[in-house]
């Protein structure tokens, strides 16, 4: 890995933590436009935008202009790899798309096996959540397991994989993973703080987070991704 290469590496990765600290930032609005079912005042969507954009919106556009610095800076001096090398990279480029696929499918397995749905989680997003509390216990304990041992795992390939995709799509492609590293870990909190109605929700955008994520590394890796079943 080259000077050039280095320097642009280290820049993005610096304007990455930046971004995604603020971007996860929640910031309370202090003056509230919307109005409850009680007539009290509520923070409206618009509300809490305003509110973020006033207190992170400058340091957040500071890191993604260091990302977009950093990837063009290495893009500048990568150079293609010799057939050797690419061929050495396939198998493992294969296994961090099977990673992704595998925690896709244990968001699967938690609607069809835990919960026992056919359609999916996104069928008790607006009905009876009673079945969510009643297997709490077990929802919590598959979603720990995808939290502390797939998702570290995958994380630990982050330069081999941006050696793989290239900055721009593996920003793109951490991108989406965040979101479904975050709604996942929402997910089980909802669980242990018994809030039942954040559960699906929070559940729906993991999967779509996960789901964007593999659809970026499959342009770039060698391993088709496989049709999931339905979620």
């Amino acid at each position: 890995m080259n000077t050039k290469y280095l320097a642009g590496f280290v820049l993005f990765l610096a304007g990455l933590t930046v971004a995604s600290w603020y971007a996860s930032r929640v910031v309370e609005p202090t003056e509230l436009s919307g109005v409850d079912a009680e007539g009290e005042p509520q923070a409206t969507a618009g509300d809490r935008i305003s509110a973020w954009g006033n207190v992170a919106g400058a340091p957040f556009g500071v890191g993604f202009v260091l990302m977009l610095a950093g990837g063009f800076l290495a893009r500048s001096a990568t150079s293609k790899n010799d057939e050797g090398e690419e061929s050495s990279g396939a198998e493992s480029s294969g296994s961090s798309l099977e990673q992704l696929q595998a925690m896709k499918g244990s968001l699967a397995a938690l609607s069809s096996e835990v919960l026992g749905l056919d359609d999916g989680i996104e069928e008790l997003a607006e009905g009876d959540i009673g079945i969510i509390e009643t297997n709490a216990t077990k929802l919590a304990d598959k979603i720990e397991a995808i939290l502390e041992e797939q998702i570290p795992t995958f994380l630990e390939r982050r330069e081999e994989l941006v050696s793989r995709l290239g900055l721009e799509d593996f920003a793109e492609m951490i991108g989406h993973f965040a979101t479904f590293e975050r709604a996942t870990a929402r997910a089980w909190s909802a669980l242990t703080d018994e809030a039942w109605a954040e559960v699906p929700p929070s559940l729906v955008k993991a999967i779509g987070g996960i789901d964007n994520a593999e659809t970026v590394a499959a342009k770039h890796l060698l391993v088709s991704p496989d049709a999931a079943k339905s979620f």
